[in-house]
């Protein structure tokens, strides 16, 4: 966890970051553990889950951080993370946003009271007014698969673990994800429920690609990262299963875009043991305070060693010696074949014109905002 700060009387406003689930800098590995939220606080009628929020909250209190009314009332001490993690997924930098009595070496304190899967890796300050989660850009995915996930359906493969994915079927893996980029209406992409044409479906994906095959242990893996604005629950999960219905000839290629349309499809969650979350991108902050005289831009520079340690030992190979024991794949990609396709119905011209200016709008208020500040 990386935690930004501002000075407060006695207190400091941070932010919070966490391997694999959290960044006050707070990186975890979420196999674990459920939802992010602290859940027995906000929820008590429920039975008491073993949440990330839940276990630093408990650490934050016993090494004098926080107060116990701010451990019953987190909105007393500014609470805020940047992403939400599903159950079973990890975060190699989150952020947090809150207030926090700040002692001597209050990291090396804290972490004395968290298990090895959640590590809070730096504090720094912030203003104020900072907010994890509405101030973040972007936010970047990664989602490990193996190799043999991308076989047709009608393929037989004798050995997952010995399979090589060839050069032209990657080329054209990476030419099918990268149709994600843009902005689209993801309803059928994701879990929550709401109502049909709502514009809260529209998201916009600024970058998505595979990378290059690799080995572990002989098995062949490659890693699909995706890089967008904000991301609704179990949306990347639904993609990925998208992606391998469409890589796997479960239905044609011109059918891809048929996931963006206003009529209902069903489709298939991919598991969550191999998604992650890598990165929580703050351009607009880091613009707007580059230079100031009192607070510096959110960077995680001189936390990447212990970033980048945690993410390859703490999750990374974690999800492959997982999937390498288990091949958790094998079980699902069965459930693929239940997809049938159907009609095709697009976005009305209107509805995407409607997404596109509250995108529009959003982005000129911020730099509206941005030039009143350096006007000021």
């Amino acid at each position: 966890l990386t935690l930004f700060a501002k000075w407060d009387q006695s207190l400091f406003r941070q932010t919070v970051a966490i391997p694999s689930d959290i960044q006050c800098d707070v990186l975890y590995r979420g196999v674990q553990f459920c939802f992010v939220k602290h859940f027995a606080v906000l929820v008590p009628y429920q039975p008491v889950l073993a949440t990330v929020e839940g276990v630093i909250f408990d650490a934050l209190l016993k090494s004098g951080a926080i107060t116990y009314e701010n451990y019953t009332e987190p909105w007393t001490m500014g609470w805020e993370r940047a992403s939400r993690t599903d159950k079973g997924v990890s975060a190699a930098c989150q952020i947090l946003s809150c207030r926090l009595y700040m002692k001597e070496s209050l990291e090396c304190r804290i972490n004395t009271y968290l298990p090895p899967d959640i590590r809070i890796q730096g504090i720094i300050p912030t203003v104020p007014s900072f907010e994890a989660y509405a101030w973040a850009t972007f936010r970047s995915y990664s989602y490990i698969l193996p190799t043999y996930v991308f076989t047709y359906c009608d393929e037989s493969v004798i050995d997952p673990r010995g399979y090589r994915i060839s050069q032209s079927r990657f080329h054209r893996l990476q030419r099918i994800v990268n149709n994600y980029v843009g902005i689209n209406y993801y309803k059928n992409l994701q879990s929550d429920r709401q109502r049909k044409g709502d514009a809260t479906f529209y998201r916009m994906m600024n970058r998505c690609f595979a990378s290059s095959p690799y080995l572990y242990k002989g098995q062949e893996f490659l890693t699909i990262t995706i890089r967008g604005q904000a991301f609704m629950l179990n949306q990347i999960r639904k993609m990925i299963s998208w992606l391998l219905i469409i890589v796997r000839a479960i239905a044609p290629e011109s059918y891809f875009n048929q996931a963006f349309s206003l009529k209902k499809i069903s489709i298939p969650t991919a598991p969550p043991n191999g998604l992650y979350l890598e990165r929580i991108y703050y351009e607009g902050y880091n613009k707007l305070y580059y230079n100031h005289e009192i607070y510096s831009k959110l960077d995680t520079s001189g936390f990447e060693s212990g970033i980048e340690h945690f993410r390859q030992h703490g999750i990374i190979e974690k999800i492959l010696e997982d999937e390498f024991k288990h091949l958790h794949f094998i079980q699902f990609l069965p459930r693929l074949l239940e997809f049938s396709p159907i009609a095709h119905v697009n976005p009305t011209p209107t509805q995407l014109f409607q997404a596109r200016r509250k995108l529009y709008y959003k982005n000129f208020k911020e730099s509206s905002n941005e030039a009143v500040l350096i006007a000021n």
